[in-house]
């Protein structure tokens, strides 16, 4: 069985990287999931069962709190995983995407780097830290965050 990888697409609120995970998927050949958060507070609203950028386009997708509700997806199943806003989900998911990743699968990942103190999202971090391809959006261009 081969190794997938994984990319992670960083950049802050309303940078695109849904709208480049969304180009991603409409070209993406094979079996594909697509994950989102079901948890999200009132500063990132969501509809259930899909992912949205901020210029209206969507894709249906499985929300989940944590890894547990991921149980069901077989790995090595999919030819591809995208998923967004990895730093909202509840608890943890990098065990799953790293298992997926072993499996085979391609993995593309949506997430902001820093929190609104300039410090990793825990769960960003944990997935950026083992990418093949890091896509930065610009982060830290508009507020002024050291990067470096």
């Amino acid at each position: 069985m081969s190794r997938g990888y994984i990319e992670f697409i960083s950049g802050e609120a309303f940078s695109g990287k849904t709208s480049l995970m969304l180009k991603k998927i409409a070209v993406a050949g094979g079996k594909s999931l697509v994950i989102t958060p079901a948890f999200f507070d009132a500063e990132n609203p969501c509809l259930v069962g899909q992912i949205q950028s901020h210029d209206g386009e969507s894709h249906p997708a499985v929300a989940a709190e944590s890894a547990d509700d991921l149980d069901v997806f077989a790995y090595g199943a999919y030819d591809f995983l995208f998923v967004d806003d990895v730093h909202l989900f509840k608890k943890d998911i990098s065990g799953f995407i790293f298992g997926m990743a072993e499996a085979g699968t391609s993995v593309i990942v949506a997430g902001e780097r820093f929190d609104a103190f300039g410090n990793w999202h825990a769960k960003s971090f944990l997935i950026a830290k083992r990418a093949s391809t890091f896509i930065n959006l610009g982060e830290g261009k508009s507020s002024g965050l050291n990067i470096a």
